[in-house]
């Protein structure tokens, strides 16, 4: 059989195109961190730790970069890290962890920066897909080889998360001291006791301790050397306290303040929630199509605007999915018009099969 030739000619194309590729990652010689500010610096990495990553530049002398910097970073000989966490993004979870588990073989030869980026994708994949013993399992293996981890905040709200699902909250607590320890025994800086600080008012919201979760939140926002993100992320679970409380008025001001301010995407995905909480609530009450309509354009904000980057928490934007579901369905309630209030239905049942194919853990199904 013969092809014709534009035929052969595209698949040359094809085929040339993915020589360059391999090339051009076989020819990065250094590490690449390009930077929240459009920059980037080029160099070799020396470590990535709470504190920040350090980076030994082409040229001067080796400097850190705070973590709040940080957009991207690309590592030399991490094609195949690399690899299986794009896989990860395009929700291809099994297929990731078959490849990072791989990594992890010692035949792998893996470098050891690299090696403490596998083992958090392999806690993470097997967190959503709802193996949480074997999750908590992978973090504490990290922790253990690495007890200055970059991901010690993201571990203690995943074993939050972790043993929330199985419904040991306790086992939360005590997880969360642990971590609190060992950080200390390995010389973290102070503050990360706010970050713990601020998980512990999470598990204690969810035993509906509402006084007793404002106290730690409280507590983590007077930390000295508190950081931006956890200064954020106490005054959000104090707001969730305000509300819990039918303290709206407080609530929605402090939530409009923190619209206003710079932050992370998780942050202001929170704040948005939380306004679009306060306005399904106000809507599903007066029965309010265009209190409802506001709602949903907040939640919105969560999933297209302030949707979580790689590596993020997914926990904001998973409450936005199942809140924006929830107004499509009071919307097709209170709508007299058959075909919108189809349209709303559909819309409904679009948000929650996305929230049940993306995370089919997640806490929000079903609400």
């Amino acid at each position: 059989m013969q092809f014709p030739k534009i035929l052969w000619k595209t698949a040359s194309l094809a085929a040339i195109s993915v020589v360059l590729a391999v090339a051009a990652q076989a020819q990065q010689k250094n590490d690449i961190v390009k930077l929240k500010n459009g920059t980037e610096e080029s160099g070799r990495i020396k470590s990535e730790e709470y504190g920040g990553l350090v980076l030994d530049p082409e040229k001067g002398n080796s400097k850190t970069i705070a973590w709040g910097e940080v957009a991207s970073v690309s590592y030399q000989n991490g094609e195949g890290f690399e690899a299986a966490r794009d896989l990860v993004n395009q929700g291809k979870l099994e297929e990731a962890l078959g490849e990072l588990q791989d990594l992890l073989k010692p035949e792998a030869k893996l470098r050891s920066l690299v090696k403490q980026n596998v083992q958090f994708q392999v806690g993470t994949i097997l967190l959503r897909t709802g193996k949480y013993d074997d999750s908590i399992a992978a973090y504490k293996a990290l922790l253990k080889d690495f007890p200055k981890s970059r991901f010690l905040p993201e571990i203690g709200e995943n074993f939050v998360l972790a043993f929330g699902a199985k419904g040991d909250l306790e086992g939360a607590k005590k997880a969360l001291e642990e971590l609190n320890t060992g950080a200390v025994a390995a010389g973290v800086e102070s503050n990360f006791s706010a970050v713990t600080a601020v998980l512990r008012g999470r598990v204690l919201e969810q035993q509906k301790k509402w006084s007793e979760a404002f106290s730690a939140y409280n507590a983590a926002a007077a930390t000295s050397g508190v950081t931006a993100l956890a200064s954020a992320q106490a005054r959000l679970g104090q707001g969730r306290c305000q509300i819990a409380q039918g303290k709206t008025a407080e609530a929605e001001t402090l939530f409009r303040k923190i619209t206003g301010e710079d932050g992370p995407n998780t942050v202001l995905a929170g704040a948005w929630n939380g306004l679009a909480d306060l306005a399904k609530a106000d809507g599903r009450a007066k029965k309010d199509a265009g209190i409802l309509t506001d709602a949903l354009y907040m939640y919105l904000r969560g999933i297209v605007q302030y949707g979580p980057v790689p590596g993020e928490s997914t926990g904001e934007y998973e409450r936005a999915l199942a809140g924006a579901a929830e107004c499509f369905d009071l919307l097709s309630q209170v709508e007299g018009n058959k075909e919108i209030k189809a349209r709303y239905a559909r819309s409904r049942d679009e948000r929650r099969a996305q929230l049940q194919k993306e995370f089919p853990n997640s806490p929000y199904l079903g609400k």
